[in-house]
């Protein structure tokens, strides 16, 4: 499933791992990935192309990372990952006002084409190497 594909991508990488999985679940978190000391806090949307995600998914991870920070006790970064969908305007300014990164469709596709799990990666990625993002 795609949240699963998002976590091989990260734990791919040399001394990165994914964490948490029972705050994970308490949460609503997609992913906790994890590097040393940095923590980042992932939330996947895997809408239609003509779907949007707008502010209140964005605040949503906001308050995620806060919560993460609080019980864990570890500052972590939130980072949005997207599919085909694009952020609303208001959601834009959000995650510009508030430090949050997204990734595109050309994001994950570069993210897995440079990581060891792109051999068995899901068909659909196929379509991000296409896309002109």
């Amino acid at each position: 499933d795609f949240e699963e594909f998002i976590g091989d991508i990260h734990s791919s990488r040399p001394r990165h791992r994914c964490d948490g999985e029972a705050f994970r679940h308490e949460a609503r978190i997609d992913v906790i990935a994890v590097f040393r000391s940095h923590h980042a806090i992932v939330q996947c949307k895997r809408y239609s192309k003509q779907g949007k995600v707008g502010e209140p998914c964005l605040r949503e991870l906001l308050g995620a990372a806060a919560a993460y920070e609080r019980r864990v006790g570890v500052k972590a970064k939130p980072v949005f990952a997207v599919t085909f969908a694009q952020l609303s305007k208001a959601a834009i300014k959000f995650a510009s006002d508030n430090s949050i990164s997204v990734w595109s469709c050309a994001d994950i596709y570069r993210n897995a084409k440079d990581s060891s799990v792109f051999d068995r990666a899901p068909k659909w990625i196929e379509v991000f190497g296409r896309l002109d993002v």
